[in-house]
């Protein structure tokens, strides 16, 4: 009896971990007990889009790139801009798709530079208009935008975020520490006022200097190897800058 009650538990464990898709192997480790290990998370580059016209409060990217659709798609939609007159001010809100995205990071970065990185499920669509709204006086222009797709996560909730600003005009450095967990992944953008832009470590997707006005450059990038890293980026020539990343699990 109490081999069969035994046998009955194992096979409904066995069964319910089955069932947890997030979670992509189920395996004896010689115990009876059931251990799980989950696949790494995929956090795939999409595109980046810029804007370059005048001040406006809310910014528009029409028809924004936001990948291949799957059932688990989470958006990440990683931006700066650079406020009239450098006031300063953080975003008060980014949509996608008309949708409120959520605020992984949000600061209001160096020289009047607002920054963050948001998050919204979207389980279909390959494009979808990213509007972003400003809070300086005077309001926005100067704005780059890349956009990730994030799917095979164990949450949809950031492991970990940090942001950091270099506001001396002769700054050639900014950096944060972030946390990248084993089978995670993370993203980070790099932006500033002046010059080239060089990421301490991971993989650039998307970088330009000058793209506004003859000044602003940024440098969008992930990186994969799990241990607690510094993100951050460099540049040749003396301007203020700053730095978001966020990792997920």
């Amino acid at each position: 009896m109490i081999r069969r009650l035994l046998l009955f538990a194992g096979l409904s464990l066995f069964a319910y971990a089955a069932s947890v898709t997030s979670w992509a192997q189920i395996s004896p480790i010689g115990t009876g007990v059931v251990a799980f290990s989950k696949a790494p998370a995929s956090l795939t580059y999409v595109a980046t889009a810029t804007y370059t016209g005048s001040n406006v409060t809310n910014v528009t990217f029409t028809g924004a790139n936001i990948g291949t659709p799957t059932s688990d798609r989470i958006v990440i939609a990683v931006l700066a801009c650079q406020n009239s007159s450098n006031a300063t001010g953080a975003f008060t809100g980014v949509t996608i798709g008309g949708t409120s995205a959520a605020a992984v990071v949000n600061g209001a970065g160096t020289n009047g530079v607002p920054q963050g990185i948001f998050s919204l499920l979207v389980s279909s669509g390959t494009t979808a208009n990213i509007v972003a709204t400003g809070s300086a006086a005077g309001g926005m222009a100067g704005c780059a935008l890349s956009t990730y797709a994030l799917s095979g996560y164990g949450s949809s909730t950031a492991f970990a975020t940090g942001s950091n600003v270099a506001t001396a005009v002769t700054s050639v450095s900014t950096s944060s520490s972030v946390q990248v967990p084993p089978a995670g992944a993370s993203v980070v953008m790099v932006y500033n006022d002046k010059a080239t832009i060089t990421l301490s470590q991971g993989t650039s997707d998307a970088s330009a200097s000058g793209f506004y006005g003859g000044f602003n450059a940024y440098n969008f990038g992930r990186f994969n190897t799990p241990s607690n890293n510094v993100f951050g980026g460099s540049w040749a020539a003396s301007g203020r800058g700053s730095v978001v990343a966020a990792s997920w699990l």
